[in-house]
Parts: C-alpha cells; sequence; structure tokens
C-alpha cells in the first residue's frame, strides 16, 4: 500500500495563504455593500460598535484601488500642490508630473511612473495631443482656483488622510485640511459622519469627495457641501464609473443642490467631476426649494452590490 503524500509546509503556508487573502477579500466585500446600502447613520453605528471593520474595509480598499491606473486621491493632490505652489510648469519642463514623490509618502504608494502612464491614457481617452496640450494643463483646466483662494480645505471621508499627510507639513499654517471619516486612522482624521460636519457655514475654500458618496443618503452630504463651502469656492468629486447610471443626471443632482459643473474628466475606473459652489441667491437657483428638490436626479449612483456565489 503506497502512502500518502505529506503537502512540503511551502505549500502549505502558500494555500493558507491564499484562503486566507479570498477570505479577506469576501469580508470587505461585504463590508463594501452594507456601506453603499445603509445610510451613513446606520454605518456610523456599526463602526461605532466594531470599529476592527473600518480596518478590514479599508485594507480592502487600498487593494482594490492598487490595480487602477491611477489613485484618484493622487491626482487630487498632484493638482492641489501644484496650485497652492502657483505652479502651471514643472521645473524640468512642460508636462512634468510634480507632487507625486510626497503622493507615496502620505501611504498612497504611487510611483512618478504610475502617475503619468495614467495621464497619458486620459489623454487618449480625452483625445489630446501632448504637443499641443501637456498632461498637468489637462488637470489645471479642472479647477478656477488659485493659490490666493485657498485656506481651509474638507477632506470628506478621508481614510488615512493621505491629502492632509501630503499639503499640511507643506503649506501649514497658511492652509488648513479638515480630514474627516467615520475612524480615526490617525491623528490627522477628525470622527464624524459627512452628512452633518462640525464646521461652520462658508468654512471651505475647497471640499473634496473622493470615492465618498458611499451609503443610501448620499445626497445629504452634497446639501451638506453647499452649507459648509463658501459662494464662489469648489466641490471636487471622484466617482467609480459602475456607480455612474447617468452622468448627466449626476451633474443635475449637484446643480440642483447649489453647485455648477466646471469639468469632467474620465478615467479607465473612475470619473472625475469639479463644481463651482453658487450664490445662494444667484439667478440660476432664485430659491431654496428648488434647490433642494432633488428626487428626480436621487438614483444617478448606483449602490456597490455584488453577485451571491
Amino acid at each position: 500500500m503506497v502512502g500518502r503524500v505529506m503537502p512540503r509546509p511551502r505549500s502549505i503556508a502558500m494555500k493558507h495563504g491564499s484562503v486566507t487573502k479570498r477570505l479577506a477579500g469576501s469580508r470587505f466585500r461585504v463590508l463594501n455593500e452594507a456601506f453603499y446600502t445603509e445610510s451613513s447613520l446606520q454605518t456610523q453605528e456599526r463602526l461605532r460598535a466594531s470599529p476592527e471593520e473600518f480596518m478590514v474595509y479599508h485594507k480592502g480598499y487600498q487593494e482594490q484601488v492598487s490595480k487602477w491606473e491611477v489613485n484618484p486621491i493622487a491626482l487630487f493632490i498632484n493638482l492641489l500642490e501644484r496650485v497652492l505652489a502657483g505652479s502651471t510648469e514643472g521645473e524640468d519642463g512642460p508636462g512634468t508630473i510634480t507632487g507625486a514623490a510626497s503622493a507615496g509618502s502620505a501611504g498612497i504608494g504611487l510611483l512618478d511612473a504610475e502617475l503619468v502612464q495614467g495621464l497619458q491614457d486620459l489623454e487618449l481617452r480625452q483625445s489630446i495631443k501632448p504637443s499641443k496640450v501637456s498632461k498637468h494643463q489637462i488637470l489645471l483646466s479642472f479647477t478656477g482656483l488659485t493659490r490666493k483662494d485657498i485656506a481651509v480645505i474638507g477632506d470628506m471621508g478621508c481614510g488615512e488622510a493621505a491629502l492632509a499627510q501630503a499639503i499640511v507639513p507643506k503649506y501649514s499654517p497658511d492652509v488648513v485640511v479638515h480630514s474627516f471619516d467615520f475612524v480615526a486612522l490617525n491623528s490627522y482624521v477628525t470622527v464624524a459622519n459627512i452628512r452633518a460636519l462640525p464646521l461652520e457655514r462658508h468654512r471651505l475654500d475647497l471640499a473634496i469627495y473622493c470615492l465618498s458618496l458611499m451609503g443610501s443618503d448620499y445626497v445629504t452630504f452634497i446639501k451638506e457641501a453647499f452649507r459648509v463651502v463658501r459662494p464662489g469656492g469648489e466641490l471636487w468629486l471622484a466617482e467609480v464609473n459602475s456607480r455612474i447610471t447617468n452622468t448627466k443626471h449626476l451633474v443635475e443632482l449637484f446643480s440642483t443642490c447649489g453647485f455648477r459643473k466646471i469639468k469632467v474628466i474620465t478615467f479607465t475606473h473612475f470619473t472625475l467631476i469639479s463644481f463651482r459652489r453658487l450664490e445662494d441667491l444667484e439667478e440660476s437657483h432664485p430659491n431654496e426649494k428648488k434647490r433642494i428638490d432633488t428626487t428626480r436626479y436621487e438614483n444617478c449612483l448606483a449602490p456597490c452590490t455584488y453577485k451571491r456565489r
């Protein structure tokens, strides 16, 4: 009788690692779907009772985003650093991408080459000839803000507060960054539900929502943004393409809430949209009743759901 061949220790370890990875991925999908389909109030209570779930989610989120051509928060950091530096050209000439190193130091793990590749992909999608428009100019068309316009920034659903980690050491105290999320992963983060921010009216010059319109009540986040962003300030949005059911309706939703579109830029996995916050009594929004009637557009973002196996 031939005896059973025992597996090698390395094979056992590799198999165990594979199973552990699959289980972690499965748990991330369960949490991700819950965070999108529940209200933010339910998620807030869930994470208050089990903050370790936020760590599981955040690790899975980072692994998922690492597969994209570029991390959207890295693009926002890159653009913001250019605006704050008052720069329209890199030291090495047109099209030079700066700020990627600081983005990496903020825990994004993004190399210059990856950022350049992402912008090259953007050029192809926008049918822009590199000889006529440099990569950084594509991003600079995303905003109408200049250095003197930005003193206070809000990063909503910030995770590890990568943006604050990149910006604050360089520009504080002239620039303040408020970073909000359900759980504080570090000292940069303030614990809050972004449907009710601990900020006074018109406090922000710029609000950033990078993949953070999660929850069945995400429209309340936009209405709260109108309260805390000053007239003439901006809101920068990054959203997963698979969630956007109708880009026009998404823009109209923000318009109904008091924001006018500046620029839409589409990547392979996500879309960036910038908005300017309108005046309280601007002619295109003559009354509050019109501004808060958002029911027509509330299905423009679909929740992330997964097939049951």
